[in-house]
């Protein structure tokens, strides 16, 4: 047996399963190449950036909302007053029919048909209420405590009346004492109230239904000072209104650049300026004559 074809063969084999027959780590004279023992630098590529976790958005929690402003009311009504004064106060003792005076307050339609127009059994001068002449009820007299009245003031036993619900009732006989609504009588105007001081002076007027904001100006007051020999215009930066719960204008001057001055004449609602409109839109009754327009006039010493 020949060997030498044998080891050719088995040289072969072996060489077959090295990387030597691949050619792979030999030059091109078949030498082995040097190995490279520096190690690969290690990537340096930047770590991938970590986004910061979505906000979760806030909870939309619907806002607070905001109680609808309180508009002014156009006048009072007696449904009003029977739910607020009347029945709770008046009606104590104003009740079927032995009523004080034969006066029965204990329901909207009895108070109507007890009140307006009726004479009172006190004083036969007055009506209990004289529709659009607040002065001129004898009511009103009563709950005031007027010094005329027969009697005691009313509510008989019980604390009087607030201001406010004073005021609410004369608004009510000064728009005509309606029975149902606030009526189609003129608005009226009254003084309600004048303090002087040494550089300030203050007046009041309180309206029977709620002005238009929109048409108050400082245009709508002619104010003038009255010196012993002149009358002096006031400048406008002397002078500004304040509309309070739509009824009642104050008007606030500095007085100090006119000192020497006796009175003030005030005009309001004047052809001498512009109309005031109520919140019906309709001219205010300035000189109280139940007629829309007119002029408010006053003088007050100072």
């Amino acid at each position: 047996m020949n060997a030498k074809p044998i080891y050719i063969l088995l040289l072969a084999l072996i060489l077959s399963a090295c990387d030597a027959g691949s050619g792979e780590g030999l030059d091109e004279n078949g030498i082995p190449l040097e190995p490279n023992n520096e190690e690969e630098a290690p990537s340096e590529e930047d770590p991938p950036t970590e986004e910061p976790p979505a906000e979760e958005p806030p909870s939309e929690e619907p806002p607070d909302e905001e109680p609808p402003a309180e508009e002014p009311a156009d006048g009072v009504t007696l449904a009003e007053l029977q739910t607020d004064i009347f029945s709770p106060i008046c009606a104590q003792c104003h009740v079927g029919s032995g009523a004080p005076q034969g006066l029965r307050l204990d329901s909207e339609e009895n108070s109507y048909n007890f009140l307006v127009d009726q004479p009172s059994n006190e004083d036969s001068s007055l009506l209990r209420v004289d529709p659009g002449n607040p002065d001129n009820s004898y009511l009103v007299h009563k709950i005031e405590g007027r010094s005329s009245i027969v009697g005691s003031r009313m509510p008989l036993g019980q604390d009087p009346l607030s201001d406010a619900d004073i005021q609410r009732i004369r608004d009510w006989v000064a728009n005509g004492a309606p029975r149902t609504g606030t009526g189609d009588a003129s608005t009226t105007v009254t003084a309600s109230a004048f303090e002087s001081g040494e550089t300030k002076a203050v007046f009041g007027m309180h309206f029977s239904r709620a002005l238009d904001p929109a048409t108050l100006n400082k245009n709508a007051v002619l104010l003038q000072f009255i010196f012993e020999d002149f009358t002096q215009v006031a400048n406008t930066d002397d002078y500004d209104l304040h509309l309070v719960a739509g009824q009642d204008l104050i008007l606030e001057m500095n007085t100090e650049p006119y000192a020497s001055a006796k009175a003030i004449d005030i005009r309001f609602n004047s052809p001498l300026t512009g109309t005031v409109l109520d919140f019906r839109g309709r001219v205010l009754d300035g000189d109280a004559n139940d007629i829309d327009g007119g002029e408010q006039h006053h003088v007050l010493d100072l």
